[in-house]
């Protein structure tokens, strides 16, 4: 992740919003019987939930190194 990007998604809600977002793109899919795309966009979803959720590089941590 870039420096610009890290710095935009800083604000949890933000990481927050952009998880729902993605979580409710693969439910469409999945209840419109699109099991290929659900299953593409359930892949994104939890790639977006280590990225911005679980791994993300928060303020305090930064500051400590």
């Amino acid at each position: 992740m870039q420096e610009r990007d890290r710095v935009f998604f800083e604000p949890l809600w933000r990481r927050v919003v952009l998880v729902i977002a993605v979580a409710a793109w693969s439910a469409w899919e999945w209840s419109n019987g699109e099991s290929s795309w659900g299953t593409i966009t359930t892949g994104v979803t939890a790639y977006c939930i280590w990225t911005y959720l679980i791994a993300f590089p928060s303020a305090s941590k930064q500051l400590k190194e």
